[in-house]
């Protein structure tokens, strides 16, 4: 298996390209839709929490105001779905391919080198989740990242944790 934009770089079949697409779609469709609608149910709720108190809300305070609001509770379960399933389709490619980009991996030469720290903490506050739902976060140091092309963007790329089962939520 060899990618033209990388020899580590997974590819994705038909249907994962479909199941990708997809998720872009979704995604393309809360920025472009919810998002603007749920900007100005903000921007109100915020003025009327500063004509309450006479200073400016503050964001636990706008989060009581729109939690019971059928538009953010929309926004939140589908920012929070299309996370997920950004996560599974990318994570399914990989899964799928990981022995093989492990051998190529190996086999590929040094092209240069990245050092951190070693007496650097990851503070608790980022090792405490999974920063955008990543598997693993960013923080895990423990496996390498692997990237995958986002294939509809034509140069985009999310790095990912590989599975242990291939249970989402590890």
């Amino acid at each position: 298996m060899t990618n033209s934009i990388h020899p580590v770089m997974p590819s994705s079949t038909h249907d994962e390209v479909a199941e990708q697409r997809f998720v872009i779609a979704l995604k393309t469709f809360i920025t472009a839709e919810l998002d603007p609608a749920l900007r100005r149910e903000t921007d109100a709720a915020a003025r009327s929490a500063s004509a309450e108190n006479a200073s400016a809300a503050t964001l636990p305070q706008l989060r009581r105001k729109l939690a019971s609001r059928p538009l953010y509770q929309n926004w939140v379960s589908s920012m929070r779905a299309a996370q997920e399933l950004m996560w599974q389709a990318a994570g399914d490619c990989v899964d799928r391919q990981l022995p093989e980009l492990e051998t190529v991996a190996k086999a590929a030469p040094n092209v240069g080198s990245v050092r951190t720290n070693p007496d650097f903490e990851v503070p608790r506050y980022l090792a405490a989740s999974d920063t955008h739902m990543m598997p693993g976060s960013y923080t895990r140091i423990d496996q390498p990242l692997i990237f995958v092309k986002v294939p509809c963007s034509g140069q985009g790329s999310v790095a990912l944790q590989p599975r242990s089962s291939g249970r989402p939520d590890e």
